[in-house]
């Protein structure tokens, strides 16, 4: 089961709300991130925010990904939990950002 899982082709989801968007789903597909992403903005100054878990189990791929489609990126880690999500971490993201000079044409993944 988990082999026809693999073979399967990617799913799009389409949201349509003020902007319309796709959302990928697919095995792997944070390895592809870089090459996607570039189809819809030109590569650019990216801002990664992620937890402290997922960092240590994502970062590296995404990176990499982001990079080699010509992203210049920066990581901001924050504690896991749902007592990070609050307005003094979405305040130090801002400041984070303000920091490394990333500025509205720029683009932000979360990981």
């Amino acid at each position: 089961n988990e082999r026809n899982n693999i073979n399967k082709k990617m799913k799009t989801v389409r949201v349509s709300a003020s902007k319309n968007y796709d959302v990928i789903i697919d095995n792997g597909i944070i390895d592809r991130a870089g090459e996607l992403s570039a189809k819809v903005i030109k590569p650019c100054h990216a801002a990664i925010l992620t937890d402290d878990t997922v960092n240590g189990l994502y970062r590296d791929r995404l990176v990499g990904s982001l990079r080699g489609a010509g992203f210049e990126t920066e990581v901001f880690v924050i504690e896991h939990g749902e007592q990070s999500k609050s307005d003094l971490n979405y305040i130090k993201f801002l400041n984070f950002m303000a920091s490394k000079h990333i500025t509205r044409s720029d683009c932000v993944f979360a990981l």
